[in-house]
């Protein structure tokens, strides 16, 4: 049988295989070909939110201890102690950036769409759509997200960027790693080093060398090609849970020193990150998080609605040291 076409009144145009038929024997659900997994995103938004704009605000502010007290030391019977003053606390500040989509239910379609033809909800369907649509910008973003001025918010590549800590020069959350050294995070550059054997050397050193700063990191991200290089490396020792869940999905992870190896179709290739938990925020505004707004009709379109889905978040990096990346990762070192 052939597919039935509904025409919207006054316009040739049709939606084929959406508005279903009573008639027509169809697949109950719809397939998706388009959205994937994004499992760096199911690990941001599996922790709890930083609920830092409950009541109002335009920024993400982050306390930070980055000087001891200088006034003070070992001393013997003549000397004395300067009473002098410090200033121990700094702040990191983070813009929440916003991000909308809307939708339109048209008459016809609410009209067309419903009682006995009704298979699934267009309606429930274009709002499934949407929301995966704002997580699919969400996981774009937690990779490169250019924060700033941009409508972005920041993303790894930008809180811990593929650089040595000397060359560290960008501003984060306000603060200039090229005058704060406490502002900087770890960096190995693999380049004309061959992954295939050193690559589990560095990974020790940049583990140890964060361990040794603030603590044990909690995750790696990394692209699909790094990961696959240090399991074929790695392989006759390799650590490998079927069973570890991300947010609703379940991965399957191989591990490092019982850290798991999250990879993303959205990582930067040839790069590697070592991530404490503790030091990066996944801010929002409880207030506009993944919220719909109330519905509403144009004055000249009656019973046409639309609606608009809202996210106002951030990514707030509140430490640097304890955080690493290895980058510049190639099979053969080129």
């Amino acid at each position: 049988m052939a597919k039935a076409t509904y025409y919207k009144k006054g316009n040739i145009a049709y939606l084929d295989m959406l508005f279903m038929s009573s008639w027509d024997q169809r697949w109950k659900s719809i397939e998706d070909q388009i959205f994937h997994k994004h499992p760096t995103l199911a690990w941001m938004l599996e922790r709890k939110n930083t609920n830092m704009l409950g009541e109002g605000g335009e920024q993400f502010i982050a306390p930070l201890l980055v000087e001891e007290n200088p006034n003070g030391g070992w001393i013997n019977e003549e000397e004395g102690v300067s009473m002098d003053d410090f200033d121990p606390d700094a702040g990191a500040t983070y813009w929440a950036k916003t991000l909308a989509y809307g939708t339109r239910w048209p008459r016809y379609q609410q009209r067309v769409n419903r009682g006995s033809n009704k298979k699934y909800s267009i309606i429930e369907h274009k709002e499934e759509v949407t929301i995966k649509s704002v997580k699919n910008l969400l996981a774009q973003a937690v990779y490169s997200g250019s924060g700033g001025a941009s409508k972005q918010p920041e993303g790894l590549s930008r809180l811990i960027p593929p650089t040595v800590p000397a060359s560290q020069s960008v501003s984060i959350g306000g603060l200039s790693p090229s005058t704060n050294a406490w502002w900087r995070t770890q960096g190995t550059d693999m380049s004309g080093s061959p992954a295939t054997t050193n690559l589990e050397s560095e990974m020790i050193d940049m583990h140890d060398t964060i361990e040794l700063e603030t603590g044990t990191p909690n995750v790696i991200f990394t692209h699909k090609d790094v990961k696959q290089i240090y399991e074929k490396n790695a392989m006759s020792f390799l650590t490998v849970d079927a069973k570890t869940k991300v947010g609703d999905a379940t991965f399957e992870m191989v591990k490092f020193k019982s850290l798991p190896i999250i990879f993303d179709k959205f990582a930067p290739s040839g790069e590697l990150r070592m991530v404490t938990n503790a030091g990066i925020l996944w801010c929002v505004d409880p207030e506009f998080y993944m919220k719909w707004t109330d519905s509403k009709e144009a004055v000249n379109l009656p019973i046409t609605k639309f609606r608009q889905l809202v996210t106002v978040c951030a990514m707030a990096r509140i430490a640097a040291r304890s955080h690493g990346c290895i980058f510049n990762i190639s099979a053969n070192g080129d």
